[in-house]
């Protein structure tokens, strides 16, 4: 058993001519002549998909009159590497004997290798160059094939960077300067998960933020790259959703974002630097580039929504509703393109390298050493403990905090969730559970009053917007005071002061909790 380090750029349909661009790219650090192969390879599952439930994929690969039984494994939280054993066999159906020694073993039931069928095949073409840097040995394969699977097939045109000995700095650098040639994108999905996909015939699927699985103990410099990589895989995870236009990819990924970027906040001083000021902007830019659409989504529903039974017979409010639609549909356009963009495209390999190996674990000094090294809990502790310090002193005035001062205990409570969120495991204990969950009850009731008072500001803004254009096609319908008042000052006659009363409740709860990291 072995494990391998990889990065894998899926490449743009217009990169085929950059390809030769290659060995010009990697100038010296090309170690040899470049070599083509052909592979096909099976890969195999019960029809309950017994193994990829476990994580697990297996597949016998031909190469030539070779043929070679492969098992893979996720280890963990890590998003580049993977366990793995290879083992060249001499039939075409799988070697459970070898298999014995692998993650695979608490499987292996009769049943199972009953079970087990080739459940989707690739064909690919394989070309690959040998890398060798001062400090790494790394293998860039090209790949050029299709997945086929019950039936229905999908192109594979990507890059593989393996590193094979040596430091992980080297394989994020190489990544960096291909990208730059080659518009390449940085994706997570192995060739077994887009097999699966295609089997399933699936439409991109939704992915929310999941338990983070950080054991008491963890440094807080692996816990940070714990929790970043689980906010990466949810932001890579949306992507395709939020080009296809749906509202909860969009919804999904500006999570993702927001949690990151909570991180970076949550363990600031491990990670401070240049870098990570150079990351956490373009994390902005890239926040900003989605959030018209969900503005203009939850607008649409939430304040045009109400209007929607009494002028349902109203040419006017129909074209109005038209009006808005196309702008959400601009909007969405505005953020699939932003996903689409060069600068995305980059912001993604910057992460993970920033994530893996970025310059904040380089530290040479003794003090920011010795902070990464420090026990999660501590770390925890601390920052949980100074969040909670500033929310429970905004709580006892809370009655006299204006618009802006509400939006900065908001932001507050967001970082202290994220945050509680992302040691959930940390402490274990049945009281630091209660605890836990008590607190997280309470910020979210705080965040979803705090959150629609936002929102009708926003919807404010938009509906002023609308007012102030005096659109002709619906210049009767914004004559009639009802329907405008409806519009510009409904909601928060309506519900402002209940929100704040219940984030005043929600406050008090929230103080009356005891810490659950104590």
């Amino acid at each position: 058993m072995s494990y391998e380090r990889e990065l894998k750029l899926e490449l743009q349909p217009a990169s085929a001519a950059t390809l030769a661009r290659i060995p010009r790219v990697l100038g010296g650090d090309l170690a040899g002549p470049r070599r083509t192969e052909r592979i096909e390879s099976l890969y195999f599952d019960t029809p309950g998909r017994t193994l990829r439930e476990h994580g697990i994929s297996l597949r016998i690969r031909r190469n030539g009159k070779r043929r070679l039984q492969t098992i893979k494994w996720l280890e963990n939280s890590a998003l580049f590497d993977r366990g793995e054993s290879e083992t060249e066999i001499s039939g075409k159906e799988p070697d459970w004997k070898a298999a014995r020694r692998t993650a695979i073993a608490p499987l292996l039931s009769k049943k199972l290798r009953r079970s087990a069928k080739p459940l989707f095949r690739t064909n690919v073409r394989r070309t690959i160059y040998p890398i060798a840097t001062e400090t790494a040995e790394i293998e860039l394969a090209v790949d050029s094939g299709s997945i086929d699977a019950n039936g229905r097939s999908e192109r594979i045109r990507e890059l593989e960077l393996e590193l094979k000995a040596g430091q992980s700095t080297e394989l994020f650098r190489i990544a960096r300067e291909l990208s730059k040639a080659i518009p390449a994108r940085l994706r997570l999905r192995s060739k077994a998960e887009r097999g699966y996909e295609l089997l399933n015939g699936a439409a991109p699927a939704i992915v929310k933020a999941a338990e983070i699985p950080l054991p008491a103990g963890t440094s807080s410099a692996d816990a940070f790259r714990i929790i970043a990589r689980s906010c990466l895989a949810q932001i890579i995870g949306n992507e395709a959703g939020v080009v296809d236009g749906n509202p909860e990819a969009l919804h999904q990924i500006r999570i993702g974002l927001r949690r990151l970027r909570a991180a970076a906040s949550m363990f600031s001083e491990i990670v401070a630097g240049p870098e990570t000021d150079s990351v956490k902007s373009e994390l902005k830019w890239i926040t900003r580039e989605l959030s018209p659409a969900r503005d203009l989504d939850v607008y649409l529903s939430q304040v045009l929504g109400r209007f929607r039974e009494r002028y349902k017979h109203s040419g006017e409010f129909r074209i109005l509703c038209r009006i808005f639609e196309r702008r959400r549909a601009d909007a969405f356009a505005r953020a699939a393109d932003a996903i689409r963009s060069d600068r995305y495209r980059r912001l993604l390999i910057e992460l993970a390298a920033w994530i893996e190996a970025g310059e904040w674990s380089r530290a040479q000094d003794e003090a920011a050493r010795a902070n990464q090294e420090r026990p999660i809990e501590q770390h925890a502790a601390e920052q949980l403990a100074r969040r909670r310090k500033k929310i429970v002193k905004k709580a006892k005035v809370f009655d006299r905090l204006d618009d802006a001062q509400r939006h900065k205990l908001r932001i507050g409570i967001k970082k202290f969730r994220y945050s509680a969120e992302f040691v959930g495991t940390v402490f274990a204990t049945k009281r630091a559970k209660n605890r836990r969950a008590a607190s997280l009850d309470a910020v979210k009731r705080i965040q979803d009053s705090l959150g629609a008072l936002n929102d009708i500001a926003v919807h404010e803004k938009i509906s002023r917007e609308v007012l102030d254009e005096q659109n002709a096609a619906v210049a009767k319908l914004l004559r009639d005071r009802a329907f405008v008042a409806g519009l510009v000052a409904g909601q928060q006659e309506a519900q402002s002061a209940e929100l704040i009363a219940g984030a005043a409740t929600a406050l008090d709860d929230f103080r009356a909790v005891k810490p659950f990291w104590k």
